[in-house]
C-alpha cells in the first residue's frame, strides 16, 4: 500500500497535488485552515452581483492549467478566451478610476505611446522606466521577489500601479511574495 501524503494547504496547488496523486492511486489528505478550499480563488454573491476574487486569468502560452481544466469534471469547456479587443484594466489612483495603459506585456510596455499619456504614472516614473532600457542587466546569486526587483529598478510608484495589478490578476499574489524566477521563466 502506498504511503499517506499530507497536503498543507487547499489552495490551487493542493488541490491539484491531490488530484494528480490519485490519478497515481496514492492517498492524501488536505491540511486546510479556512473553512473552505480554492486558496485565493472564490466567487462571493453581493447584492445579487457575482464577484470573482483571486486571479482573473492564466498564461495561455503555458498549457497545464488548461490541460488540467479539460481533464476535471465540471471544469471541461468552461474556460473563456478573453476578449483583448474589449479588455479595459482599471486601477485606482487618488480615489478615481485610471485605465492601465494599453500594450503593458506583465508589467513591461510593449507600446511607449500609451505609457506617455497614461496618467497612471507620473512623469519620473516613465523616465525612470524609460532610462532602465540602457542599463544592464545584473547578475544575481539568489532569486528575489518580483516587488523587489521592480523596486530597485523602477520605484514603488510603478511597483504599486502597474506591477502589483497585472500580477495579481494572473497570480492571485502579491509582487513581494511572488518569486522573480517563478513569474518571469514559470518555475
Amino acid at each position: 500500500m502506498a504511503e499517506r501524503v499530507l497536503i498543507i494547504g487547499g489552495g490551487v496547488s493542493g488541490l491539484a497535488t491531490a488530484y494528480f496523486l490519485s490519478r497515481y492511486a496514492i492517498p492524501a489528505t488536505i491540511l486546510e485552515k479556512c473553512n473552505r478550499t480554492g486558496g485565493l480563488i472564490k466567487t462571493d454573491f453581493i447584492d445579487g452581483c457575482r464577484l470573482e476574487a483571486g486571479p482573473d486569468s492564466f498564461i495561455a502560452t503555458k498549457p497545464a492549467v488548461s490541460e488540467l481544466a479539460e481533464e476535471l469534471p465540471g471544469l471541461k469547456g468552461q474556460i473563456i478566451g478573453s476578449n483583448d479587443a474589449a479588455r479595459r484594466i482599471f486601477v485606482v489612483r487618488n480615489g478615481k478610476l485610471v485605465p492601465m495603459p494599453t500594450g503593458m506585456v506583465m508589467m513591461v510596455p510593449g507600446e511607449w505611446e500609451p505609457l506617455a499619456q497614461s496618467e497612471l504614472v507620473s512623469a519620473d516614473a516613465k523616465r525612470r522606466i524609460a532610462e532602465e532600457t540602457n542599463i544592464k542587466p545584473r547578475e544575481r546569486q539568489e532569486d528575489i521577489s518580483v516587488g523587489q526587483l521592480v523596486e530597485e529598478h523602477f520605484g514603488e510608484e510603478v511597483l504599486a500601479y502597474l506591477t502589483e495589478p497585472l500580477l495579481c490578476g494572473v497570480y492571485g499574489g502579491e509582487a513581494e511574495r511572488r518569486k522573480r524566477a517563478a513569474a518571469f521563466y514559470g518555475i
